[in-house]
């Protein structure tokens, strides 16, 4: 028995300490990079910045999609990506697509909350931003934890290839915590959603 009961936790942390970095790392470089990304459109493009805008403010604007419909189409966006992470942790070269899905969705929150930033000129900068947050602040860090998972699985599955005995002896035990890891966390990106969807019209 372990005296310290974080003992596990801790040992964890240590063995994706680099993982944790780099998925870090990359979050604060794609928002930024989809933040910045609005600045390089071109005059011409203005027109479809600012139906981008129009779509993406829509419900600051009275626009009251429903419970029912907001949660739907926010746990499909979600699940969408949380299963394509899971199969790409299945693949011995996953790791950039992993991360390549993960800064996805990043970009596209950094794009949004840019376009935000130029185009809204009505006082309702604040609460675009709000929308927008409330929208993927439970849904992000799981995202963000998963992607370690699936990086870390990948990689395993990358050493198994290469035939190192002690990753091979492991290997089925790590297939069964792969795929109940997907199960748990399609349950918390369910709760997640349906959280963020609550907070949203809370505030719309």
């Amino acid at each position: 028995m372990l005296d310290n009961p974080l003992a596990g936790l801790d040992i964890w942390a240590k063995e994706n300490t680099a993982a944790c970095a780099g998925v870090f790392i990359l979050y604060v470089s794609a928002l930024i990079s989809g933040m910045l990304f609005v600045r390089g459109f071109a005059a011409s493009d203005a027109n479809l910045l600012t139906g981008f805008y129009e779509n993406l403010t829509v419900g600051v604007n009275g626009y009251d999609p429903g419970f029912s419909e907001l949660f739907r189409e926010t746990l499909r966006i979600n699940m969408r990506y949380l299963f394509f992470m899971f199969i790409a942790g299945f693949i011995v070269v996953g790791v950039p697509f992993v991360l390549a899905l993960f800064s996805m969705k990043i970009f596209c929150l950094g794009f949004a909350l840019g376009t935000i930033y130029s185009l809204s000129y009505d006082g309702g900068f604040i609460l675009s931003v709000l929308t927008v947050f409330l929208q993927n602040m439970f849904s992000l860090p799981q995202l963000a934890f998963y992607a370690v998972l699936c990086t870390r699985f990948s990689f395993r599955l990358y050493k198994c290839a290469r035939g190192i005995p002690e990753i091979r002896n492991d290997f089925a035990k790590a297939v069964k915590a792969h795929i109940a890891a997907f199960v748990v966390f399609a349950l918390l990106i369910t709760a997640a959603s349906l959280a963020e969807c609550m907070s949203v019209l809370a505030f719309s």
